[in-house]
């Protein structure tokens, strides 16, 4: 047995080449974008909302107003435990991200007054020792601040972006 050559195929890709024709007369169409004046006063408005300041007032809390308090969560038994007071928290009324309960009751709050907020979890909480439960935490406002939505002025505009004005 005499063992003849070895013989194999090889298959290698080769990148056709391409010819571009005459492309005169194509038509490419630009979409012109069009900046409405409701486009322009969102974006200031998010300008502002993103740099806005609360200040302390002295008057019952309203919706968007930001409460400074102290939370004391009930226990079970509903004795609240005060080895657990949650000091310092800051909510801001009518905030998507806090339990309805709070939004509901802290309204017409001010400084210096108590007030307990029943808080139902629902059955379907992450936490499970929360579930279905009733909790009331007593919440000791010490604060209520207005929320202050900068002037949209050149000075701003220049915060945001360096030597920008308003225009």
């Amino acid at each position: 047995g005499e063992e003849g050559p070895l013989k194999f195929d090889l298959v290698v890709e080769v990148r056709p080449e391409i010819t571009i024709g005459n492309i005169e007369g194509i038509k490419v169409k630009r979409r012109a974008v069009e900046v409405g004046d409701k486009d322009v006063d969102d974006v200031l408005t998010r300008l502002q909302e993103s740099r806005a300041s609360f200040e302390k007032v002295e008057r019952p809390s309203e919706t968007d107003d930001q409460i400074s308090l102290d939370l004391v969560p009930g226990a079970w038994e509903g004795q609240p435990d005060e080895g657990k007071v949650i000091e310092d928290q800051k909510f801001v009324l009518g905030a998507a991200s806090n339990m309805p309960a709070f939004n509901e009751n802290l309204v017409g709050v001010v400084a210096g007054d108590e007030k307990v907020v029943e808080v139902v979890y629902p059955d379907d909480h992450p936490n499970e020792s929360l579930k279905g439960q009733s909790v009331s935490f007593t919440c000791q406002i010490k604060e209520v601040a207005a929320k202050v939505l900068p002037e949209l002025t050149d000075e701003l505009a220049g915060e945001v972006a360096g030597g920008k004005t308003m225009a």
